[in-house]
């Protein structure tokens, strides 16, 4: 569980040291006339796309990990060698991450006249991002992290052409 937690608050002290810093830099001089539209609207447009999509993911993972439980379960082997290798594609990942950094960096964008407030807010959008993300990874394959899938020996060396 530790592991699991850990790099989402990770990249969001990273993510918050990123807005202070660019900051410090004087980037919020740059967009203080723009950002009620653009900001705003984007980042609430981006939201709006990354839950659905991040709903649709974290439902996938889980449907395809309650297969492989259910199969080693109920002992049904031909189900299991069905899903045991089914991961989420690579592009969908990449689309995932695409949108987390469109909306992290929305919020970089973001002139908050208080410092406290802009860590907060940086902070607090690195790690509910980067949670799901984690979520996400750990239940994408089921033999490994957090939530796991205790798999009988025999099954996972069975060579079912699958690989």
């Amino acid at each position: 569980m530790l592991r699991l937690l850990l790099w989402p608050f990770v990249l969001s002290f990273l993510n918050t040291g990123v807005w202070v810093g660019l900051r410090y830099l004087g980037i919020s001089s740059l967009i203080s006339g723009d950002e009620g539209v653009m900001v705003s609207g984007t980042n609430a447009l981006g939201i709006v796309l990354y839950a659905l999509l991040a709903g649709f993911i974290t439902v996938t993972v889980w449907n395809q990990w309650e297969a492989v439980h259910d199969a080693v379960k109920s002992k049904d082997r031909e189900k299991f060698k069905l899903y045991k290798n089914k991961r989420l594609p690579k592009p969908l990942k990449m689309l995932l991450a695409l949108y987390s950094l469109y909306i992290a960096g929305g919020f970089h964008l973001t002139l908050y006249r208080n410092l406290l407030d802009g860590v907060y807010t940086a902070f607090g959008i690195a790690l509910l991002l980067s949670t799901v993300w984690a979520v996400v990874m750990d239940l994408d394959d089921p033999f490994t992290g957090f939530w796991n899938v205790k798999v009988p020996k025999e099954w996972l060396d069975e060579d079912d052409g699958s690989a």
